[in-house]
C-alpha cells in the first residue's frame, strides 16, 4: 500500500498561514471629520502622562484610536491604503513631536489645536474630492488626486512645480514660508511621506547621504527639477 506524504500539505498550510499572519487585520481607513476629532480626543486620553513616547509610539496610538480593529503598524501584506495611512501617521507624529518640543508644549496641546487635528482622508468609496479647478481626480490604490492643475511654485494644498536646485528642504520652505530650522525639517518630512507623493512621485534611496539617511530613510523625493510634488495644506501638518 502506498503511503501519501503529508509534508506537501503541511508546507502549503504553513504558507497560507504565514500569508494571513503577514496580512493581519487590515483594510481601508474610513474617517469623517467628526470622527477624527473624537479619535484624537481618545488619543490624548491614552498618552502616558509621566513618561515620554517616541513618534512611532504616538503613531501607533493614533492608529489604534482611528481604527482599533486594525494592526498598527500594518503587517507586510496589509493593503496599500493601510500602509499609506501608516506612512502618513508616522510623518504626522514626527511633526507633532518636533512642534511640541520647539514650542515647549505638551503633545496634546499641539495635537488638539485647530478645528480638525487629524486630516486623514483615506475613504475609498465614500470620499471623492475634486482637484482645484474642477477636474475629477484619478485614483491609485485608494488614493485620490494624482498630479493635476499643477501650480507654478510650491503651494500648500496643491501639486506644484519645483523651484530648481533647492531640493526638498528649500522647496518646502518656499511652500510654507519657513526659514531653516526644526519647523521646516518637520514639514519636509510630512511632504516626503505624504501618501499622494508615495502613490505618484519618484523617490531615490537615501543611502550615501548621512542627513537624508537620518531624516528621510529609506527614500527621499527626487527633486530633479521635473516632477511635480504635492504639498499638503499647512493645517494638515500643524503649521
Amino acid at each position: 500500500m502506498y503511503q501519501i506524504s503529508t509534508l506537501p500539505l503541511v508546507g502549503f498550510a504553513a504558507i497560507v498561514g504565514g500569508y494571513f499572519w503577514g496580512r493581519g487585520r487590515t483594510g481601508d481607513v474610513v474617517l469623517s471629520e467628526s470622527e477624527s476629532q473624537k479619535a484624537f480626543e481618545d488619543l490624548c486620553a491614552s498618552i502616558p502622562k509621566d513618561s515620554p513616547i517616541t513618534a512611532k509610539q504616538l503613531a501607533e496610538l493614533a492608529g489604534e484610536s482611528i481604527s482599533p480593529d486594525m494592526h498598527w503598524p500594518p503587517r507586510f501584506f496589509a493593503t496599500k491604503a493601510h500602509k499609506a495611512a501608516w506612512n502618513f501617521l508616522l510623518s504626522w507624529a514626527q511633526a507633532k513631536a518636533e512642534l511640541a518640543a520647539a514650542e515647549s508644549k505638551q503633545l496634546c496641546d499641539v495635537i488638539l489645536q485647530g478645528n480638525n487635528p487629524l486630516q486623514v482622508n483615506f475613504k475609498k468609496a465614500q470620499f471623492n474630492p475634486t482637484i482645484p479647478g474642477g477636474s475629477a481626480p484619478t485614483k491609485v490604490g485608494g488614493l485620490s488626486g494624482g498630479p493635476s492643475n499643477i501650480a507654478t511654485a510650491p503651494t500648500p494644498g496643491r501639486w506644484a512645480k519645483q523651484v530648481p536646485n533647492l531640493g526638498l528642504l528649500g522647496n518646502t520652505g518656499q511652500a510654507y514660508g519657513l526659514p531653516s530650522g526644526s519647523a521646516r525639517l518637520a514639514a519636509s518630512k510630512a511632504v516626503n511621506n505624504h501618501p499622494l507623493n508615495r502613490a505618484w512621485a519618484k523617490y531615490i534611496p537615501t543611502g550615501g547621504n548621512n542627513f537624508n539617511e537620518q531624516h528621510y530613510a529609506p527614500a527621499i523625493l527626487s527633486f530633479d527639477n521635473v516632477q511635480p510634488i504635492y504639498y499638503p495644506p499647512a493645517e494638515e501638518i500643524g503649521l
